[in-house]
């Protein structure tokens, strides 16, 4: 009797599946306008990424707009964008403890500012170094 062995093909994008993914990139990610240009309908767009090598590519197409749009916050932060620079703290730096302050009002005028551990330790550093 004969085993069936299994197929040691890899699998491979479709022709359609690779314009998708290049027409992906020229709408910026824009999946309805990418599908109607590819001609497909959603649906078969969302059978696509259940498939592990097309939803990679389209994960690698992200990234590539990811790091375009952090390359453009990055060049106007370094313009001295306050607003950018802002953003880029608060978003990219957390881990140094750039986060958004909450302020909670009790009774009366008192505002009491919760900080974060690493808000407190810079700021008894801060106070310490006066």
């Amino acid at each position: 009797m004969k085993i069936p062995q299994k197929s040691t093909k890899k699998p491979r994008l479709t022709p359609k599946q690779k314009l998708f993914l290049e027409t992906f990139i020229k709408k910026m990610g824009h999946i309805t306008e990418t599908c109607e240009e590819v001609k497909i309908d959603r649906k078969t767009y969302y059978n696509w990424i259940e498939q592990e090598l097309f939803k990679n590519k389209l994960n690698e197409s992200m990234e590539h707009f990811n790091d375009s749009v952090q390359r453009r916050i990055l060049k106007l932060a370094m313009k001295d964008d306050k607003d950018m620079l802002k953003f880029w703290a608060k978003n990219l730096m957390k881990h140094r403890g750039w986060v958004e302050r909450q302020e909670i009002e009790h009774s009366g005028n008192q505002i009491i500012t919760i900080l974060s551990k690493e808000e407190r330790e810079s700021e008894i550093k801060r106070l310490l170094e006066k």
